[in-house]
C-alpha cells in the first residue's frame, strides 16, 4: 500500500513538474552601426548620401521592431568634418540629420575635436544623444569632461555599450584639437571600467580594426563596433564579434544579438549597402536647407586643369602627380628649398577639366597652414627614410628633393640617396623646409619636425596655396616625374 502511495507521489510530482519550470525569457537586440561618415551627406561617387543612409536605417529600425528585436542605432566616430557640408556648418548640419535619424550613442573619433573641443562641446549640446568617450579626460584629471559619457545603458535588456576614443591624438591631431584634454591608453581604462552588475557588454570604439582585435584578445565583450580604419569588418576573435563599416554611410553594419536569461546565447554580424535611390524626404530637407550657402561659396571658379592629377595609392611608394603638384605649391607659396606632405592628407584625386573651390577642398579639408622650420640634413635624411614605411608605402610627398632607395634593405637602411635642389644633401647642412600645421607638431610620428628651428606659420593654408598654383595657368599643363625612385 505504502508503495503504491509512493509510486503515485513521484508520478504525480513528475506530472508537474514541466508546469512549475519558467519559460526562458528570450530577447532580441539588433544594433545598427555606422562609422567615419566625414560628413559626406550629398550623394555623389560612391557616397549614397545621407538622406539614403538615413532611409535605409529608419526602414531597418521599423521592421527590427515589427519583429519583436530592440534596436540601437550608433556611430563611431569622425562624423563631421571632411566636406564642406560639415565643416562650413562646424558639424551642425550633421549633427541635425543624425537627430532626425534618432541615432542613439555617438562615440568620439579623432576628427570630431579638429575645431576644438569647444566646437564638439556645443555639438554635443545640440546632439539629442550622447557621446561616448570612457578615456577622455580634463588634462591633469581623471575627470572627464561633463559633455562627454563613459557609456550608455540600456536598461530594458541590459546592455551597456562604452565608448573609446583612439589615445594616439597626440600623432593624428593637432594641440589645438587636444586643448584641456587628455586621451588614455584603452588598456587601463578597460581594466578599471565599472561595468553595471551583469550587464552585457559592448565595446563601441574609434582606434581601428587592429587595436579592436588586440582588445578582443585581452577583454570580454559580446561584440566591439569599430572605426578610424575605414575598414569593412565582420569576424570573430574567440567570442567576441568585430564589426567595422567602412565609411561616407556607404555601408550600414548590422549586429544581432540573441539574449536568453540574460545571457547572449548568439551573435551574428553583416553589412547591409545603402539604396541610394530611397531618400527619407526630413533629412533631405536638412541638407537643402544649408546648401545654397554652401553652394555659394564652394561652386566659385578657381582654374582648370589639362589632365588629371590623380593622387595615388597608399600602397605605393612612387609620388604621385598630385602630391608633386600639392608640394610644389606650398613651396611656391614661401621660401622654402623643401616642401612635405603626408599623403594620407591628400583625401582625393582632381579630375582634369574646370576646378571649383569644392574640388580642391575635398583633396585639403583639414584647414592646415603651411609652416617653415629649418632643419639639419641629418634629420632631413632621418624624416625621409621614416616616409618609406615598410618599403612598399608612401608616407611623404615632397617636392625640391627626390630620393633614391633600396626597397629589399631592411627598415631604417632603405635610403640610397637624397638630393636637394639637384645638389647631394649635406646631412651637416641646414635647409629650410615647408611642411603642414599638422606635421609640423610631429603628427603621425614625424617627430623630426620637432626638432626644426625658426619656426614660422606663414597662415597660408593648403587650399590658398593650391588655388593660388592654379589660377596661375589656365588650363594648368602639369608634367609629372617621379621623385621617389626604387633602386634597381
Amino acid at each position: 500500500m505504502f508503495a503504491a502511495l509512493g509510486a503515485f507521489l513521484v508520478a504525480g510530482c513528475s506530472d508537474r513538474e514541466p508546469l512549475q519550470k519558467v519559460a526562458p525569457k528570450e530577447q532580441r537586440v539588433v544594433i545598427l552601426h555606422t562609422n567615419d561618415i566625414h560628413g559626406r551627406v550629398r550623394p555623389g561617387g560612391p557616397v549614397p548620401g545621407i538622406a539614403a543612409l538615413a532611409a535605409h536605417l529608419k526602414k531597418a529600425r521599423a521592421e527590427a521592431r515589427a519583429a519583436g528585436a530592440k534596436v540601437i542605432v550608433i556611430d563611431c566616430g569622425d562624423f563631421f568634418q571632411g566636406t564642406p557640408e560639415g565643416d562650413l556648418t562646424r558639424g551642425r548640419l550633421v549633427v541635425e540629420c543624425m537627430n532626425a535619424i534618432g541615432y542613439d550613442a555617438l562615440c568620439l573619433g579623432n576628427h570630431d575635436f579638429d575645431l576644438g573641443p569647444k566646437v564638439t562641446e556645443e555639438l554635443k549640446a545640440l546632439a539629442r544623444f550622447p557621446f561616448l568617450g570612457a578615456n577622455v579626460f580634463r588634462k591633469g584629471s581623471r575627470d572627464p569632461p561633463d559633455w562627454v559619457a563613459s557609456s550608455v545603458y540600456f536598461e530594458d535588456v541590459n546592455l551597456e555599450i562604452a565608448g573609446l576614443t583612439t589615445s594616439d591624438m597626440p600623432n593624428v591631431t593637432t594641440a589645438r584639437a587636444r586643448e584641456g584634454l587628455a586621451f588614455e591608453l584603452e588598456e587601463p581604462v578597460l581594466e578599471r571600467f565599472p561595468w553595471r552588475k551583469d550587464a552585457i557588454r559592448v565595446l563601441a570604439t574609434h582606434i581601428g580594426a587592429g587595436r579592436d582585435r588586440d582588445l578582443a584578445t585581452k577583454f570580454r565583450f559580446a561584440a566591439i563596433l569599430g572605426g578610424h580604419s575605414h575598414s569593412k569588418v565582420a569576424e570573430k576573435i574567440g567570442d567576441v564579434q568585430l564589426l567595422q563599416s567602412q565609411c561616407w554611410g556607404i555601408l550600414v553594419g548590422r549586429l544581432e544579438l540573441t539574449i536568453r536569461d540574460g545571457a547572449v546565447v548568439s551573435v551574428e554580424a553583416t553589412h547591409e549597402t545603402v539604396d541610394r535611390r530611397v531618400e527619407d524626404a526630413a533629412v533631405k530637407a536638412i541638407v537643402a536647407k544649408y546648401a545654397p550657402e554652401i553652394d555659394k561659396v564652394m561652386d566659385e571658379v578657381v582654374g582648370e586643369l589639362a589632365q588629371d592629377l590623380p593622387s595615388g595609392s597608399r600602397e605605393r611608394v612612387e609620388s604621385s602627380p598630385l602630391g608633386n603638384h600639392l608640394t610644389d605649391a606650398m613651396r611656391a607659396s614661401c621660401d622654402a628649398a623643401v616642401a612635405l606632405h603626408n599623403r594620407t592628407g591628400i583625401r582625393a584625386g582632381l579630375r582634369k577639366g574646370v576646378q571649383r573651390l569644392r574640388d580642391i577642398y575635398t583633396v585639403s579639408p583639414f584647414g592646415n597652414t603651411i609652416v617653415v622650420v629649418t632643419m639639419t640634413g641629418a634629420d632631413l635624411w632621418a624624416l625621409l627614410e621614416g616616409s618609406l614605411g615598410d618599403g612598399t608605402r608612401l608616407l611623404l610627398e615632397m617636392s625640391g628633393a627626390e630620393i633614391v632607395f633600396d626597397p629589399g634593405a631592411e627598415k631604417g637602411k632603405r635610403l640610397v640617396s637624397v638630393s636637394v635642389g639637384g645638389k647631394p644633401l649635406d646631412r651637416a647642412g641646414r635647409y629650410r623646409v615647408a611642411t603642414n600645421s599638422f606635421l609640423a607638431e610631429g603628427g603621425d610620428g614625424h617627430s623630426p619636425f620637432v626638432r626644426g628651428q625658426d619656426r614660422k606659420d606663414t597662415l597660408v593654408t593648403l587650399l590658398e596655396a593650391h588655388r593660388a598654383a592654379l589660377a596661375k595657368e589656365r588650363p594648368l599643363r602639369y608634367e609629372h616625374r617621379n621623385r621617389i625612385v626604387a633602386k634597381p
